[in-house]
């Protein structure tokens, strides 16, 4: 080592290193679990894409092939006749045991005591290679439910008793190894333990009225169930995948903890042969430059910081393991608490919420960050353990370091604050706690916004007209409005299930995606001007002009009145309207492309000025022209909407005054 020769960690570029550890090759278990309750043309779309899905997984990945309906099925992909296949079925209508599955499958290793220990060698998770050809025709073979479904009736489906065996096999193989149970749901739980709704259809699926009313008896019990295989999963390393693929609810409500917990991946689609399911589920498997799938799996995190900073907790797909350090750990829990976590599976994507608290322990009393009133740099590590789709063991290093300022003037922390990032994390906060702690989000955020800008505006009391806000917090107030109107924090016209999905992508999502969901994005396109960004208003709503919108969720495309009609006139078919027809293509051009690497891919709507798929953008945009303004809305001014919520001017008018009051 030298001035000129220093080995990767002191190189400044090297904020990350990943280490390879010698811990043996252990390839992933993937486990699949699928729904027979199912039309045949939705169950023959579900079984192209598992078939395709094989095609991307290494030969020495380990699978597994569980079926259900009335009665859960296990496949054995191993030993025996080549020519027949034996299945073993266990009843819908009972909770099964780890022990039970340990019994009646042979596997695992029973100890003395009765304990049972995992053990990899058996015949129902193999590896790939071995059983490739029996997996295919098993898959290419599965035929709907057997059972007949009565008039009015729905059908018999044991989801709960599947995902408890899929989670007590997984424990008897491969405890403490990656793997993922990937559930595939058609419909809603109606027999067993963490069913949701009786078989008949005239009960219908709870919704959040009756949530609030607490008139949905069946979802304590479901949740209760769920949540015990959730913390099953996530204590043996496994994710859960939820894929809720059906025009009604299937239970994310229920099993949301099978997902957060363990960092598995959520899809919501109307059905197996939709786009927004089968391009999800191959984005999720797409490999690296190394032909190796790009996710991790059986991870632990830690974090260490220089005192007296401390870690106050996480929030993202994660559970706590035991402290490393009292000392280190704050004493004012925010999220989920500690300074180490379990992540059993994660993608380039996910990230994780964690957030700091300068405390005061027994050596750091009376202690500040910098000494001798000069400022000083303080050291936060994180140290990520995780098993790479290749099999290595890895070691994951991130150190960074900050300059922590003395100075008790709320000003001179404004030029480190990054107001996007804020943005973010305000919004995760305010979610978890409506979800943990039964905390309105809106009031949480009313009083977080308040107490923030009194803080950092500068102003004079009783006099609104003189406030100021930072030009690094100019757009925070802004993220807040939008965050307030949409789907994350307003369930209305949402059912429990969408809600859940879309709160489970806000606490894993990357920043830049994260204020899509907040603050949608919004383009304008028109004859006589190039594609431009524009105010997310309902000034921007044109007859003359076609608009695109990103929500992250949904991907919108509206064509304003008159273009609609000279498209109708087929005017963009003729060669002298060329202008036309390139005006009309370059946004759904430019939305393919938006779309090509979300995940979960978004909804796509193409509508037209005042149809009903309007109402996707309609619902998103400043209302800041409304029945009651005082001038009438003409075709440059922007379209009229008709609502009571009040516009972004008025929001930030009485934000104003609220902050400035005496």
């Amino acid at each position: 080592m030298s001035a000129t020769n220093l080995p990767p960690e002191l190189l400044p570029t090297s904020t990350t290193i990943e280490y390879i550890t010698k811990n043996p090759k252990v390839s992933p278990a993937f486990l699949f679990v699928v729904d027979t309750c199912l039309s045949g043309e939705d169950l023959s779309a579900l079984k192209d894409s598992l078939l395709q899905l094989l095609e991307n997984l290494p030969s020495t990945a380990y699978v597994g092939l569980i079926s259900f309906g009335h009665h859960v099925q296990v496949y054995e992909l191993l030993g025996g006749n080549p020519r027949v296949t034996r299945m073993y079925a266990f009843s819908g209508e009972h909770e099964i045991s780890t022990r039970e599955v340990h019994t009646t499958l042979g596997v695992g290793i029973q100890l003395p005591g009765g304990r049972i220990q995992a053990n990899p060698q058996n015949n129902f998770v193999v590896p790939l290679g071995k059983c490739r050809d029996v997996l295919e025709s098993l898959i290419d073979g599965l035929m709907p439910d057997a059972f007949a479904v009565p008039k009015d009736h729905r059908p018999l489906r044991a989801t709960g008793v599947a995902a408890n065996v899929a989670v007590a096999l997984l424990e008897n193989t491969f405890a403490g190894l990656g793997g993922r149970i990937m559930m595939f749901m058609g419909g809603a739980a109606t027999i067993g333990p963490g069913f949701i709704v009786g078989s008949e259809l005239k009960e219908a699926v709870r919704t959040h009225n009756e949530l609030r009313k607490e008139a949905a008896p069946r979802m304590h019990a479901a949740t209760r169930f769920y949540d015990s295989l959730a913390e099953r999963a996530a204590n043996n390393s496994h994710a859960v995948d939820l894929f809720s693929c059906s025009l009604n609810q299937t239970g994310l409500l229920e099993m949301r903890k099978m997902c957060t917990d363990t960092g598995g991946v959520m899809i919501l689609a109307d059905s197996f042969d939709a786009p927004v399911f089968q391009k999800s589920i191959a984005k999720m498997f797409e490999k690296d430059a190394k032909d190796h799938l790009r996710m991790g799996f059986a991870a632990t995190m830690d974090v260490h910081s220089t005192q007296p900073i401390r870690a106050a907790g996480c929030i993202g797909p994660c559970t706590a393991l035991p402290d490393k350090g009292k000392d280190a750990v704050s004493d004012n829990p925010i999220g989920i608490g500690g300074n180490s976590w379990r992540l059993c599976a994660f993608d380039p994507q996910s990230t994780y919420a964690v957030f700091f608290d300068f405390g005061q322990t027994k050596e750091t009393k009376g202690q500040s960050p910098s000494h001798g009133g000069q400022d000083r740099r303080l050291v936060t590590q994180f140290q990520t353990s995780y098993q790479h789709a290749s099999g290595h063991r890895i070691l994951r290093v991130t150190t960074i370091a900050h300059t922590w300022t003395s100075s008790t003037i709320p000003q001179s922390l404004v030029p480190g604050i990054d107001q996007e990032c804020a943005a973010a994390l305000m919004a995760r906060l305010a979610v978890f706690k409506n979800e943990k702690q039964d905390t309105d989000p809106l009031t949480f955020l009313d009083q977080h916004l308040i107490k923030f800008m009194k803080r950092f505006g500068q102003f004079r009391k009783g006099d609104p007209s003189s406030f100021v806000s930072p030009p690094e917090l100019s757009l925070y107030s802004q993220f807040m409005y939008y965050f307030r109107r949409g789907p994350l924090v307003q369930v209305f016209n949402n059912s429990p299930d969408e809600t859940v999905f879309f709160r489970y992508c806000l606490s894993k999502e990357v920043v830049s995606n994260i204020l899509i969901m907040m603050q949608p994005s919004l383009d304008s396109y028109s004859l006589d001007a190039d594609p431009e960004p524009v105010f997310l208003s309902a000034s921007s709503v044109s007859a003359n002009n076609i608009l695109l919108l990103d929500t992250f969720f949904h991907i919108v495309v509206h064509t304003g009145a008159n273009i609609a009609n000279w498209r109708k006139a087929g005017y963009h078919l003729q060669p002298d309207y060329e202008n036309l027809k390139e005006l009309i293509e370059t946004p759904k051009m430019d939305a393919a492309r938006l779309m090509e690497d979300r995940m979960p891919l978004p909804i796509y709507v193409d509508c037209d000025q005042g149809t009903s798929q309007a109402r996707f953008l309609i619902a998103s945009v400043d209302p800041a022209i409304t029945h009651l303004s005082s001038a009438t809305p003409t075709d440059q001014a922007g379209q009229m909407i008709l609502t009571e919520d009040a516009s972004l001017q008025v929001f930030i008018d009485k934000l104003t005054q609220i902050v400035c009051k005496e």
